[in-house]
């Protein structure tokens, strides 16, 4: 009888020293893999910084990090998915890591973006500035040609011509806005293009407008247009010396109650 005791006390004692050691290498297991985890965390924060300046070149390097950090992540995960589900501590690291990773991805595909807008604001500010000069020779030409009326053809030839031209540059104007709305740094460029496309524009309008006129049709609009000018400067003028008569009566008017503001005072009192 008592040797039966003895033996089931020393194999409870065996059981439970087994016990305790794979519950230790449980624990232990859970720590190295948190530490591990984490590891590969801090890895893909590190990966996520400095991505506002970076080239396509440290873009594809960052991408290649990531798919390899990635492969090494997703063995780990896979491999030990019952024991990460089992512990919040570890699951909040896997959450942080899926964040962080999500971060990486936007950032890499925000910079892409800007790196092929800049391209194509390039490329329109380039654009702008061919045109400006073409469309001052294309407005000389426009011109000349309104000048005989056997040209009326060619002239309404060159304005549909142009008229498909200006489609593009707006187009490209248009590129360069998007561009620069997502590129605080083109900001400053995007100002003098703007200020090139608006030349551009006036120059474009007046080349539609043109038409033959007979030299004294010409004649008469170019003295209508000096007696328009005149006229305005002139309501210019009136304006100015209405407002300076004004100011003056008025300057007039309240010196005047000065005045009789102390005469009053200086009257006795009864």
């Amino acid at each position: 009888m008592r040797k039966c005791v003895l033996i089931s006390a020393m194999l409870f004692a065996s059981l439970s020293v087994s016990f305790g050691q794979k519950q230790y290498l449980y624990e232990l297991s859970k720590t190295e893999m948190s530490k591990e985890m984490s590891a590969y965390l801090d890895d893909m924060r590190t990966l996520g910084q400095n991505l506002d300046n970076a080239s396509s070149n440290q873009l594809d390097a960052v991408e290649r990090s990531l798919n390899i950090l990635d492969a090494k992540w997703n063995g780990l995960f896979q491999s030990r998915y019952d024991t990460i589900l089992e512990d919040n501590a570890l699951l909040s690291i896997a959450d942080d890591y899926e964040s962080a990773r999500t971060f990486v991805t936007g950032a890499v595909e925000k910079r892409r973006t800007q790196i092929e807008k800049a391209g194509q604001f390039n490329d329109a500010e380039e654009l702008m500035t061919e045109q400006l000069e073409a469309y001052e020779k294309l407005r000389e030409q426009a011109f000349k040609l309104s000048l005989v009326k056997q040209s009326a053809e060619l002239l309404e030839q060159l304005k549909t011509k142009e008229q498909l031209g200006f489609a593009d540059i707006m187009a490209a104007y248009q590129t360069a806005k998007d561009a620069a709305s997502i590129n605080p740094g083109l900001n400053e460029r995007m100002e003098a293009l703007q200020d090139t496309f608006i030349k551009v524009q006036r120059l474009s309008s007046e080349i539609q407008q043109m038409e033959f006129k007979p030299l004294v049709a010409r004649a008469k609009d170019y003295l209508m247009s000096i007696a328009a000018v005149s006229i305005i400067m002139m309501f210019i003028v009136f304006i100015g010396n209405y407002v300076k008569t004004a100011k003056q009566a008025r300057e007039s008017a309240k010196k005047m109650a000065e005045m009789l503001h102390d005469k009053d005072e200086d009257i006795p009192q009864i």
